[in-house]
């Protein structure tokens, strides 16, 4: 009997140890923990990239896709009126543009975008002078100058919701109507002699019959980046003045890639404006709300004495979203050929800035394509 207690008993001791064993070995010691958390960490560091990636080229056809929608609206706005939008108007009702400015004809595309409750709303209260001028819109606070426009704003840009600090509201939106490759103001700051270079201008409604180098070949506008606040000093965004690019009665846009850029950062300017760029949909003040194709997309944004020299821009890695007057829209890159930006802007005939200009102007004998 002893013999056999002590078999038993080593038995059991040696299951015993074999249990203990086999628990050791299902758990991790310390080094194998660290090990694995090490593995995991690189290959979160190794995805995050391509996850983020993945979501930005989500946001970029999503913006493509808008701009697309667009499109479509101004096509339709077309066939009702037998004309485009202007780019903007002086007065809506007798009601005047702030400070002389204009309202945009962006307006006028909301119906076609279904936004016409917003477009309602504005209208009547033009009608019935609820408003005086862009101040009144501020301080009536209309619900239809609060919350962006879906289809005319990108999600890859930061400020696409949101105000700017201490404005009770803000209707954002970052589609920019085209105002051409050139915007020479006279001693009163308007710009008829350069009324032809675009498809849109103040004042000025024309056809899609008048893009007599094709409607392919025609731009109608670009993503155009939001303005954070006042005095925004981002290239993306921002407004710097500089006087310098006016020379002998012209505009010359490469004085603008000399002196706006902040001098130790390429992503601030070096200096600012007080433009809220693309803060209000109803705001077609042109520093405010329009672009020129006579500087690279992403290019810093210059302004001297009511003309702007670039404008169109996003946060799109390399480029910018376009629209085509024949309703495409096109991923247009920033080292696409500007030309001579040296050149002296021009009242008729070819564009001097390469390829990008040539798509803004409708009618310059230019058979250039992207």
């Amino acid at each position: 009997m002893t013999t056999l207690s002590c078999k038993q008993n080593n038995e059991t001791n040696e299951r015993g140890s074999l249990k203990t064993q086999l628990q050791r070995r299902r758990a991790f010691t310390l080094v194998e923990l660290l090990v694995v958390i090490a593995i995991i960490g690189i290959l979160i560091g190794l995805l995050l990239p391509a996850v983020q990636a993945a979501r930005e080229a989500a946001r970029r056809m999503q913006c493509l896709n808008s701009l697309k929608q667009v499109g479509i609206a101004t096509h339709n706005f077309h066939d009702v009126q037998g004309r485009l939008p202007e780019g903007g108007v002086a007065e809506i009702y007798g009601v005047p543009g702030h400070k002389g400015g204009y309202y945009s004809g962006r307006i006028f595309l909301l119906p076609h975008l279904e936004q016409t409750a917003r477009y309602d709303a504005f209208m009547s209260d033009m009608r019935n002078k609820n408003i005086e001028g862009f101040a009144g819109v501020i301080v009536g606070r209309p619900a239809w100058n609060d919350g962006n426009i879906s289809f005319m704003t990108c999600p890859s840009d930061p400020n696409a919701d949101g105000k700017p600090a201490d404005w009770p509201v803000a209707s954002r939106l970052s589609f920019s109507f085209c105002y051409g490759d050139a915007a020479i103001p006279d001693a009163n700051g308007k710009l008829t002699s350069t009324d032809r270079r675009g498809l849109f201008r103040n004042g000025v409604a024309k056809r899609l019959n008048d893009c007599l180098d094709g409607t392919s070949a025609t731009l109608l506008g670009a993503e155009s980046c939001i303005a954070s606040n006042f005095n925004d000093d981002r290239v993306k965004g921002g407004v710097v003045e500089v006087a310098e690019i006016a020379v002998d009665g012209s505009v010359r846009p490469s004085v603008c890639l000399e002196r706006g850029y902040d001098a130790n950062d390429r992503a601030r300017l070096s200096g600012t404006t007080r433009y809220l760029r693309n803060n209000f949909f109803y705001d077609g003040v042109l520093a405010h709300s329009g672009i020129l194709a006579n500087l690279p997309p992403n290019s810093p944004i210059c302004y001297s004495g009511g003309a702007i020299v670039g404008g169109a821009s996003s946060y799109h890695s390399g480029g910018v979203n376009a629209l085509f007057a024949d309703g495409s829209a096109r991923f247009v890159s920033e080292t696409v050929d500007c030309g001579d930006p040296a050149a002296l802007e021009k009242t008729s005939g070819a564009s001097p800035y390469g390829v990008w200009g040539a798509m803004a102007t409708p009618d310059g004998g230019e058979s250039e394509t992207l």
